[in-house]
């Protein structure tokens, strides 16, 4: 039977379907980043797992909402779930203060990344406090595989990435986990599952291959339009299948 690759964005998180009851969470004052997943959120997650067929593995991202979208996935298919630092997201710098301006240095146009975001009056350095460490992890979700050795290190990913760097991380990810022969869900977030979307299209379906990772509003696949034009977007409650010939994105709301 032809490998399946599922594209799966993780639940809804409490932050995004009630911002004020996230905001009186501890966990939030913590780091405003790690929502868990909402109640909606888990009935997405519960839906996806009914449209899928058959499941080797199940890599994460090593926030909360991604970890426990992958244990409901489990419920179903027992298989390892892995959690994998190269699926976090890269904050948008757009919804934070400090945004990237490029400088003219040497003849042409840097983008200087900064390594920090503020956010509420509060300085963060990075996405994964404590609680997100493999140890913590480990000791939190029992039902995690702790011999898999992630192929980024959360100390591997800068806070604040370039479109570039980012964009080649998910090259990275896909290479090493997706093109296998393995049937593999990936739990990740908005800008990792559409960026790995856009390869794998590539990739499985031979469509013009070179620099297709500009920013990451213009990503494209053989046009220059935007990702509009790419046949691909990304919301919540969206999977994406991918076999050898074809994609099929399956809306799970």
């Amino acid at each position: 039977m032809e490998n399946k690759i599922y594209l799966i964005h993780s639940g809804a998180s409490i932050a995004d379907m009630n911002p004020q009851q996230w905001e009186t969470l501890e966990r939030s004052a913590v780091n405003p980043f790690d929502a868990p997943l909402s109640e909606e959120g888990k009935a997405q997650m519960k839906k996806a797992a009914s449209k899928i067929e058959q499941l080797d593995a199940i890599y994460c991202s090593p926030m909360t909402r991604s970890i426990e979208s992958a244990l409901i996935l489990k419920q179903q298919f027992d298989v390892p779930v892995r959690v994998e630092y190269g699926l976090a997201e890269a904050p948008v710098l757009s919804d934070f203060t400090g945004v990237v301006t490029p400088k003219f240095i040497n003849g042409t146009f840097v983008k200087l990344v900064p390594n920090h975001i503020n956010f509420k009056g509060k300085s963060y350095y990075t996405l994964f406090d404590e609680a997100l460490l493999p140890k913590a992890l480990f000791a939190k979700y029992p039902d995690l595989d702790t011999d898999y050795t992630p192929l980024y290190l959360p100390q591997q990913i800068p806070f604040s990435e370039d479109d570039c760097t980012y964009g080649n991380r998910m090259i990275k990810v896909m290479n090493s986990l997706a093109l296998n022969g393995k049937n593999v869900a990936f739990i990740g977030h908005k800008g990792t599952v559409t960026l790995a979307a856009v390869y794998l299209r590539k990739e499985l379906q031979n469509l013009p291959k070179g620099e297709f990772f500009r920013p990451i509003n213009s990503v494209y696949f053989g046009d220059e339009n935007g990702m509009k034009n790419s046949g691909i977007s990304c919301v919540y409650g969206l999977m994406l299948k991918f076999s050898a010939k074809e994609y099929e994105l399956l809306n799970f709301n």
